[in-house]
């Protein structure tokens, strides 16, 4: 096995404010790469938005809702520290809210203007609903009871898996798009209970409760459909080229950097986003559509050593796109 080379980055003069992380990766092709990691916090209240007095917090790797069981929980949140990303990120976390109770109504995304988007996703949240079983009609749906909040959890999406007591967990049938769902499957529910049916669906009228498409607006697990068809073919192959090398293992040929990017497919601007586009939100808080401010990131300092020539050189970063937009509906949102 070869040894990592050293970090190229010597020295990082932070003076954006910003929580800073430094962390060297591999890339595609055996490239290691430095990283400088930039994560901001903001408090988002009626009056406008501020920069949060608590700095943003890194997440070290990806953490599910259930520890226990990975293969069938979504994201609770997303890890911070991965090699880039060819586009950016939006993704919301906490409750969709509304100021009176309602049985439906429609909850969107947009980054840049209204009337040509980077990236625009809508779907629909309901109120609590439930799976009930008749002798006639199988399982079906119960009335929709109106509610003031939905929690944005793809567990309340349609999805899920079909245990199979003779299988280990991860050979069990699942719905590709989204495991942690519920709806896929009512082999393992007795007939007299009634199971959680899902609070989130498509926006389309035509669309079916059982679409193929995942419907949310968290961040996606590596092994859903959605990111799984970035990763690459690790075939025999792929065995035989590293075990040929010897070294590092390297990514697939085929491999796809956009297996990086955690937001749900509409919600993936094509492209790195500046840091002062507005993204809006609507049906997520009690209060109109909320639109959040650009915000722009100054003078971050980097010097490195390259290896050939051993020279000393200097970066200033005067303007750090951003890849990922995180918004958590409580009070806060961050941004990296």
């Amino acid at each position: 096995m070869a040894l990592l080379p050293e970090p190229r980055l010597r020295h990082l003069d932070d003076q954006t404010g910003l929580t800073v992380f430094q962390y060297d990766k591999m890339a595609p092709g055996r490239q290691f790469c430095d990283v400088v990691l930039a994560k901001a916090r903001f408090e988002l209240t009626p009056e406008g938005i501020s920069r949060s007095a608590r700095p943003a917090e890194l997440c070290l790797a990806d953490t599910h809702r259930n520890a226990d069981d990975p293969l069938g929980s979504s994201l609770a949140q997303a890890g911070d520290l991965i090699v880039g990303k060819p586009g950016a990120d939006i993704y919301v976390s906490g409750l969709a809210r509304r100021a009176q109770p309602a049985r439906y109504w429609a909850v969107s995304v947009t980054l840049g203007p209204q009337a040509q988007p980077l990236a625009h996703y809508e779907c629909a949240a309901t109120g609590p609903r439930h799976w009930r079983h008749s002798l006639l009609s199988g399982w079906q749906l119960s009335e929709t009871e109106p509610t003031q909040a939905v929690p944005i959890e793809y567990e309340l999406s349609y999805g899920g898996s079909k245990p199979d007591s003779k299988k280990p967990a991860d050979e069990w049938q699942r719905f590709e798009p989204n495991p942690s769902g519920t709806g896929f499957s009512f082999d393992h529910y007795p007939r007299d209970q009634t199971p959680a049916a899902p609070q989130w669906e498509s926006a389309s009228v035509f669309a079916s409760l059982k679409s193929k498409e995942l419907v949310g607006l968290g961040p996606v697990a590596r092994f859903w459909t959605s990111r799984k068809q970035f990763i690459g073919t690790y075939d025999e192959a792929w065995q035989r080229e590293q075990l040929k090398d010897g070294v590092i293992a390297d990514y697939p040929a085929d491999f796809d950097l956009r297996f990086f990017q955690c937001a749900t497919p509409s919600c993936k601007p094509p492209h790195r986003s500046r840091a002062t586009r507005r993204c809006t939100s609507k049906g997520c808080c009690r209060q109109p559509p909320r639109s959040v401010p650009g915000y722009r990131a100054w003078r971050c300092w980097l010097r490195w050593v390259q290896r050939e020539r051993r020279a000393i050189s200097k970066c200033a970063c005067r303007s750090i796109p951003c890849t990922s937009i995180w918004k958590k509906t409580s009070s806060s949102w961050s941004g990296g």
